[in-house]
């Protein structure tokens, strides 16, 4: 299912990131512990996701999203109940490095299932890379009929950020050349009925 993304800009209350902005994000991961990426079942499966990950512990930073989020579910006609964000996460992929086709849409263990996650938020932090690109797929990718991957434009310029509901399925395909960072995260709140 692929419907409408969000995007930041002037038809949008929310602007792009500044580059300084964006800069100071991915410096931020200096200072941070550098993890493989995990998939949903929190096993790493390097045949599906490839990259390396840095938690953002960040309050301020958090509250930021979750606004960008509110602004984003209102703008798009979602209307989701929406009721917190789970911790930030940097993402580093270096050449030959990817995430392959997933949703993000889940149940929060920790809340037994009362949580879940809504809203996927990913902002590109550089542009100094080949490769990587951010698709989504209408429908899911392996069912057996044709399926239509969607690029996702927004995702080449450092600081446009995207925003989607979290049972879209999407991936990163290999970076080339070059190191591809992003900032992503996940609005939560009670399931569907």
């Amino acid at each position: 299912m692929f419907t409408q993304v969000w995007r930041s800009g002037p038809l949008s209350k929310v602007q792009h990131l500044d580059p300084g902005f964006c800069e100071a994000l991915i410096k931020l991961c200096d200072e941070l512990e550098e993890k493989e990426g995990r998939v949903a079942d929190d096993r790493v499966r390097k045949s599906v996701r490839s990259n390396t990950v840095f938690a953002v512990q960040h309050p301020d930073l958090c509250k930021l999203v979750q606004h960008w989020a509110t602004v984003a579910n209102e703008e798009a006609g979602w209307n989701f109940d929406l009721s917190g964000i789970e911790p930030l996460q940097l993402s580093k992929y270096a050449a030959d490095q990817h995430y392959g086709w997933h949703t993000d849409i889940r149940p929060l263990a920790e809340t037994k299932g009362l949580l879940m996650r809504k809203l996927t938020f990913n902002v590109v932090l550089n542009e100094d890379y080949d490769g990587g690109d951010f698709q989504f797929s209408w429908g899911t990718p392996s069912a057996t009929y044709k399926k239509r991957t969607i690029p996702e434009p927004a995702m080449r310029n450092r600081g446009h950020m995207v925003i989607f509901p979290s049972f879209y399925w999407h991936r990163v395909t290999p970076v080339i050349t070059g190191t591809r960072y992003s900032l992503n995260g996940w609005i939560t709140g009670p399931p569907f009925r």
